[in-house]
Parts: C-alpha cells; structure tokens; sequence
C-alpha cells in the first residue's frame, strides 16, 4: 500500500470535504474540536493538511 501524501487545504476544500458551513467550522476549531489551519510560512495563508481533515473525518464515522 503507497504512502499516504498530505497536502494542504484551503478552506473551501475543507467546507466541501466534511460538508460543514464556515461558521460551523470556525466553531469547532474554537472549541478544539477540529484541527486549526497552519500558517504557511511567510505568508498569509493558512491551510489543514489533508491527514488531520481526513483523520477527523474518520472518527465522526468511527466514533474514536
């Protein structure tokens, strides 16, 4: 089985992938229920790795 990739999501991939609103998910975020973006460096923007949406993902499906 290859290796898992990560890449990073900006936000409207992350909207589209867990099917949440943005203010959901700024909520969630804020009570540390959801992973907070990462700064990319030297820059504005701030994005998830793909790994820790995706991981998220599988225990609201698992419940672990």
């Amino acid at each position: 089985m290859p290796a898992e990739t990560t890449t990073l999501l900006r936000l409207p991939a992350v909207l589209e992938r867990t099917g949440v609103k943005r203010t959901t998910l700024f909520n969630l975020i804020q009570r540390d229920l959801f992973p907070a973006p990462v700064r990319i460096r030297n820059t504005r923007i701030r994005a998830w790795p793909s790994t820790a949406v995706d991981a998220w993902i599988h225990n609201q499906i698992n419940g672990d």
